[in-house]
């Protein structure tokens, strides 16, 4: 904002808006005029002001050029401790939205795992249960690198939030594979990357690294339950003994002991 004060009347005062740009490197800067208020709009004029900035003074100098008037010098040093304001401050700009990240491990994965035949596809589904507990539905595919026959079993684990470790191992088959036999896993989820990463913790010890699907979210077919164990019978009674030739001998009577047969 520019004042000023015409030198045929001192009293009056015009006051008129000001853009342009200042570089800091060089310190020089353009303003120019964008309304002239007290004006009327017949005698509204153009200013263009040119000049460079002296941090060490706090002074500015350089020509002023008002649209049908010569260029003149100008001088001025900072006054006051108030700190000049637009007119118009243009509204800040909305900070960026943060990226989302999904903290929890529950969801489809897909990726790979080496086992004993090399290479092969895996698709992972993992949920999340109460106090620690972490369940899964191991997929495998034949052939090795493609979708078309699937085997899974189940597995059963535990899940550290704070480290993103987790272990597994399977408790049954879902869709058995004959010839395959049921692997364990431990690995790392890794929160921003949307990925699972480990080896295997049976036979050849493979790694394996599967992402997360974000269209996928069949994961109500994982279960934390474990398979029940076949309950032994009891044996019923009476129990049919071996036959025996000997019989139990009525007690006698007498002070000798008599026989005893069991």
């Amino acid at each position: 904002m520019l004042t000023s004060h015409p030198a045929s009347n001192p009293d009056a005062v015009t006051k008129s808006e000001l853009v342009g740009f200042f570089s800091a490197p060089s310190r020089r800067f353009q303003l120019r005029s964008n309304i002239d208020r007290t004006a009327r709009p017949g005698n509204r004029t153009m200013m263009v002001i040119n000049g460079t900035f002296d941090a060490s003074g706090g002074q500015l100098s350089g020509m002023m050029v008002v649209a049908g008037s010569p260029a003149v010098k100008f001088q001025a040093t900072r006054g006051g401790t108030e700190s000049a304001k637009p007119a118009s401050p243009a509204p800040p700009a909305a900070p960026a939205a943060p990226a989302q990240t999904t903290t929890t491990i529950d969801g489809v994965y897909n990726g790979t795992y080496t086992g004993g035949a090399g290479p092969r596809t895996l698709k992972l589904a993992l949920r999340t249960f109460d106090h620690g507990t972490l369940a899964g539905v191991f997929t495998f595919y034949d052939p090795p690198t493609s979708h078309e026959h699937a085997y899974s079993f189940s597995m059963i684990g535990k899940f550290e939030p704070r480290t993103g470790k987790f272990s597994l191992e399977p408790p049954k088959w879902l869709m058995p594979a004959p010839g395959y036999f049921m692997v364990g896993i431990a690995g790392t989820f890794d929160a921003n990357a949307g990925k699972v990463t480990g080896n295997l913790t049976s036979g050849r010890h493979g790694p394996f690294e599967a992402t997360r699907d974000a269209t996928s979210r069949q994961t109500s077919q994982v279960s934390s339950r474990l398979p029940r164990q076949p309950r032994r019978r009891r044996p019923k009674w009476p129990v049919n003994f071996p036959k025996s030739n000997n019989r139990r001998q009525p007690m006698s009577t007498a002070c000798t002991p008599g026989p005893w047969v069991v």
